[in-house]
């Protein structure tokens, strides 16, 4: 289509240019009768026609008008997504120990910290230890206390082993306000749990009496041949 239109076009040029300088030369496309006039009028308006047909169709026109509607859009870059950062065996036994605190009953407990600790001499090789301290307030009697702290206690034991399968043994430790023969107050440690992985392992805790806790924590240890990590003592006086 370019070529062609090209074609005509320099066609009606050459007619345009002989008929002004010699309009008889065109007598035969104006029966007999050609002035400069008709040939300008005819051929100059056909040449203004093709030359702009001839821009339209240009084939560098095109190529431009695709390649400006085809180039890609430059995307912006997204912003990196930040990765949750692992949490340590720390930060995990610490919130094991605060997610136990909801089941403490008329118990007012607080989270104190946590502390793992490496194998000893007289523990497994590799494994490792592990020490909660709570706070207590207020309660009303011991049978009270005794019964919701095992409550907490059982929650931590079930839920601190699998942390760390190095983790040995557990110690859950409750310190509170105590008055001495003096009348003196001082923050003591009122009791404490122990239980070792073995132990643990055996308790099937969906059906276990959390309540008494305490109770089996002492028996077991007798049945064991008094077996240091599993215990259960009350290290104060409590009415």
């Amino acid at each position: 289509m370019f070529a062609l239109v090209l074609i005509l076009l320099f066609v009606v040029i050459c007619l345009l240019a002989a008929g002004i300088m010699r309009p008889t030369s065109l007598n035969w496309a104006f029966r007999g009768n050609s002035s400069r006039k008709k040939v300008f009028s005819v051929f100059g308006l056909g040449a203004i026609v093709l030359f702009i047909i001839l821009t339209v169709i240009t084939p560098g026109s095109q190529d431009s008008a695709v390649s400006v509607s085809s180039a890609p859009v430059a995307s912006t870059p997204s912003s990196p997504v930040s990765q949750p950062v692992a949490q340590t065996d720390q930060q995990k036994l610490e919130a094991v120990a605060r997610a136990a605190l909801s089941d403490n009953g008329a118990l007012q407990v607080s989270f104190k910290e946590a502390v793992i600790e490496k194998d000893d001499p007289i523990r497994p090789k590799g494994s490792r230890f592990v020490t909660v301290d709570l706070n207590t307030g207020d309660f009303f009697n011991k049978d009270e206390f005794v019964q919701d702290s095992s409550k907490v206690s059982s929650a931590i034991f079930q839920n601190a082993f699998p942390v760390n399968g190095s983790f040995y043994d557990v110690l859950v430790r409750y310190f509170g306000a105590t008055k001495d023969a003096y009348g003196n107050t001082k923050d003591d440690l009122i009791m404490s749990y122990t239980i070792d992985r073995p132990t643990a392992a055996k308790i099937n805790w969906q059906g276990f009496d959390r309540e008494s806790l305490c109770s089996f924590l002492k028996q077991e240890s007798s049945a064991q041949g008094g077996n240091a990590y599993v215990g259960c003592n009350m290290l104060v006086n409590i009415q």
